[in-house]
């Protein structure tokens, strides 16, 4: 008798295990496609509100006639190093069209922003908002 308490005890415990698996498992955030252009001194894009928390695919297109940066900075501020995300004009080239994954994980004010020589000077940055 003990044994098949045993057994029935290992039974329920697995059977429990595999239900706490399959509802974690089907429970994975999936990620929001942001459509981001990028020319001449300027940034289009499909949001500019971000709830926080949320994994973002940013689908990041060069339609301009030069290289540019795409970095997601804090707003106003122009000191690259506290970028949250960054793309270098080295990897944005004309007609060029890249992907990053990024999950905001603080609600703020912010800004894409292209930090090439003179472009940010020129008005190249769109304000984002996190909440």
């Amino acid at each position: 008798m003990d044994r098949l308490l045993i057994w029935v005890a290992v039974a329920i415990v697995a059977l429990v295990g595999l239900w706490w698996l399959w509802g974690t498992a089907s429970h994975k955030p999936s990620s929001v496609e942001v459509q981001v252009t990028v020319s001449e001194y300027s940034f289009k894009t499909s949001l500019t509100d971000f709830p926080a928390g949320t994994v973002y695919h940013f689908k990041i297109t060069n339609a301009g006639t030069m290289a540019h940066d795409w970095m997601i900075m804090p707003a106003g501020e122009t000191d690259e190093s506290k970028a949250l995300v960054k793309v270098e004009d080295s990897d944005l080239k004309p007609g060029v069209t890249l992907t990053r994954d990024f999950t905001f994980n603080q609600a703020g004010e912010f800004e894409f922003a292209c930090h090439v020589e003179g472009h940010y000077e020129k008005g190249m940055k769109l304000p984002i908002s996190v909440k």
